[in-house]
């Protein structure tokens, strides 16, 4: 994870922070997503809070923290993608504004 930490985190399309209570208690990473068939638009890539300090409002407070990082990246929407089985993930999203855009399959190789 490490390697992975340091490749995105001094790539300017990539957003990371977290936050702290004298630990790390969560964290966000945001990117910036460039293709030819959109916009430009920025992506939650994952959010955690750590179990014990969820409720709390840190995971809204990095959600606000990367949207206006993606505001300022010059991205005119965000996106976060979530696993439907996800009840309390889809639930503060959507408390957050965020509004259902599809449903897809998802494939790997």
């Amino acid at each position: 994870m490490k390697s992975r930490f340091d490749t995105l985190y001094s790539n300017s399309l990539h957003g990371i922070f977290v936050a702290e209570l004298g630990i790390i208690v969560g964290w966000i990473q945001i990117s910036v997503i460039e293709s030819l068939e959109n916009e430009l638009f920025a992506e939650i890539r994952g959010l955690v809070v750590s179990e014990p300090y969820r409720g709390m409002g840190i995971g809204t407070q990095l959600a606000v923290t990367a949207e206006a990082w993606a505001i300022k990246k010059g991205c005119g929407r965000v996106r976060v993608r979530t696993n439907k089985v996800r009840v309390e993930t889809l639930a503060f999203y959507k408390k957050r504004g965020y509004v259902w855009k599809k449903t897809q399959e998802v494939f790997d190789k």
